[in-house]
């Protein structure tokens, strides 16, 4: 049986799984069985793999699993411990990272022009610019 990613959800695993990886980015999977303890038993239960590559999973048995996939961007262990709690924090967790970043990575340039707009307006007004050049 083979399993793409970014199709998230509930699977039965057969003996020997191929998973594979058709996206642009890397993918971290992780395969939570239905039986906790039955994760010990899964040779390779979590990995990272590469664009455009595939992975052997072997189970000793038939087993119901959730299947949960995300680009790799936060580090594994975030991944494993949030995959636990729900199939659908890592991907949410990596949706707000990356909003946050973008946020902080674009708001120091918003302010700037803000701030030089804020300082001209106020040069004019007292007199201290005369209109001509750029106030610094």
């Amino acid at each position: 049986m083979a399993h793409n990613l970014g199709e998230n959800g509930h699977v039965v695993l057969e003996k020997n799984t191929i998973i594979k990886n058709q996206e642009s980015l890397s993918q971290v999977y992780v395969l939570t069985p239905d039986d906790y303890e039955q994760r010990i038993a899964i040779n390779f239960w979590y990995g990272v793999i590469t664009p455009a590559n595939e992975t052997q999973v072997t189970v000793p048995e038939e087993t119901p699993a959730t299947v949960i996939s995300v680009p790799y961007i936060l580090p594994i262990f975030w991944i494993i411990s949030l995959s636990e709690i729900n199939p659908y924090f890592p991907a949410l967790a990596e949706i707000g990272f990356t909003l946050a970043f973008l946020c902080c990575f674009c708001c120091p340039y918003g302010t700037e022009n803000r701030l030089l707009a804020e300082r001209i307006r106020l040069s004019s007004a007292v007199g201290l610019n005369s209109g001509k050049g750029r106030f610094i």
